[in-house]
């Protein structure tokens, strides 16, 4: 039930517009942010993960709040 529940309330979290604060975000900082997250999980299946981005890539309007939760909401620029 739990499975059926969860997704019901994320899609009831993310059909509201004010739980989103939209804000210029670095996507390199961001996509470092993920491997970090992922890096144990993928050692321990012998995968290396690495983000190769040259500097100064333009920045993307996104929920900050939301690098807390399991995903970014991204948006347009």
């Amino acid at each position: 039930m739990a499975r059926q529940v969860r997704p019901l309330l994320h899609l009831a979290e993310v059909s509201e517009a004010q739980n989103f604060r939209f804000d210029e975000v670095n996507g390199v900082d961001v996509a470092q942010e993920v491997v970090a997250y992922l890096d144990r999980k993928a050692a321990a299946k012998e995968v290396r993960l690495h983000i190769d981005a040259e500097e100064g890539q333009p920045c993307i309007r996104a929920d900050k709040s939301a690098r807390k939760r399991p995903a970014l909401r991204a948006g347009p620029v």
